[in-house]
């Protein structure tokens, strides 16, 4: 009787997905003596007050999320799309970087963030995202560097010049955090780009070719538009396309979604099937029909495309079985399908992410 779990389960995390409007969990490394080893927390209200100082600014501006201005009728209300929770581990003078990283890989967080970062520091970062993604699990760096060209969706490289906030001169890598909270906040039917930091009070006069060239180079800026600082575009560090990577890996948004879908599919398997649902082809089946109905449900949203497919991994069944002396051709398709496979389930899911609004070409006749 455990198939209805599942059920549940999936509805539970899409119905979080929409009604918390995507909110994003964050990982963000501090250097602090006071309060070391790791602290969750689930908003302004909670944050210890053992933070102090700069530890407690940079959390603030994690929890500043997405702020939005939403026409109501004539009037503007302000929405505060915010993350779902903070993790904070603090580093003491006495600990470093690899010993840290090593006490988080069991941790679930979607975006990780470490303000006090130098480049010898963002590569163990990056390392570190790749290496809990060989485990299934997907997140995403937020890095600042002129000298890293990362080429990956797993890290946004949030690169500009000094800017001022407060009247004080900022850099970009002590904002890593700021711009990690503003993505774990921003739903997944939204996109970034255009998004305002309105703390910002300037920031460095830039002709639009050197915005363009910054984006296509794999970087996060901010232009002015509307007195106000803004994401140029939702973009991550991506900037080689292959056979499988696309123009849409690119696209800071559609990768959230992709990712979204990835570790709930991986969460809900380690929960409710390894070691617990025999391998017949009929419990297969039970799990292609909630995945699909997972997927139906984020196509209503329009997160997803609606022409979906989820279903057996043929290319990768006849790799199995043929491993295993089976004589594939002479087997039907069905009896393929059907096929003993130990304890392996191959599945194939094909998915198209639905992008945002972001670019206007309107004709005006009169």
């Amino acid at each position: 009787m455990g198939m209805p779990e599942i059920r549940i389960k999936f509805i539970e995390i899409t119905r979080r997905a929409i009604e918390e409007a995507g909110r994003g969990v964050v990982l963000l490394l501090l250097k602090d003596n006071t309060n070391k080893g790791l602290t969750e927390i689930n908003s302004f209200d909670e944050i210890p007050e053992s933070f102090k100082g700069k530890s407690k600014t940079i959390i603030d501006h994690v929890f500043w999320g997405n702020v939005q201005d939403i026409r109501e009728g004539t009037s503007l209300r302000t929405v505060s799309y915010r993350p779902a929770k903070v993790y904070v581990y603090c580093l003491g003078s006495d600990e470093n970087l690899e010993d840290a990283l090593k006490k988080l890989e069991g941790l679930e967080f979607n975006f990780m963030a470490y303000p006090d970062a130098e480049d010898v520091d963002n590569n163990k970062l990056i390392s570190f995202i790749k290496k809990i993604k060989e485990s299934g699990v997907e997140a995403t760096v937020i890095v600042s560097s002129k000298k890293i060209k990362a080429d990956s969706e797993d890290v946004v490289n949030f690169v500009e010049e000094d800017f001022k906030v407060g009247g004080q001169v900022t850099k970009a890598n002590s904002y890593t955090g700021r711009i990690a909270g503003l993505i774990a906040g921003t739903p997944y039917s939204q996109s970034i780009t255009l998004a305002s930091l309105n703390e910002i009070e300037s920031i460095a006069d830039k002709e639009i070719n050197a915005i363009n060239a910054a984006i296509d180079s794999g970087n996060l800026t901010l232009c002015w538009k509307k007195g106000k600082a803004r994401i140029a575009r939702g973009v991550n560090s991506r900037t080689t396309i292959t056979e499988d990577r696309g123009e849409q890996f690119k696209k800071i948004k559609l990768v959230n979604t992709y990712k979204f879908i990835n570790n709930a599919i991986y969460k809900v398997i380690i929960d409710h099937y390894i070691g617990k649902v025999p391998n017949s082809y009929d419990n297969k089946c039970l799990l292609i029909v909630e995945i699909k109905n997972f997927l139906n449900n984020l196509s209503s949203e329009e997160l997803i495309e609606k022409k979906f497919n989820v279903g057996i991994n043929m290319t990768k069944q006849k790799e199995y079985l043929k491993s295993k002396g089976v004589d594939v051709s002479a087997l039907s398709e069905q009896e393929l399908k059907e096929a003993d496979t130990g304890s392996k389930v191959f599945l194939a899911l094909t998915i198209k992410g639905i992008d945002a609004m972001e670019d206007f070409d309107i004709e005006v006749s009169v």
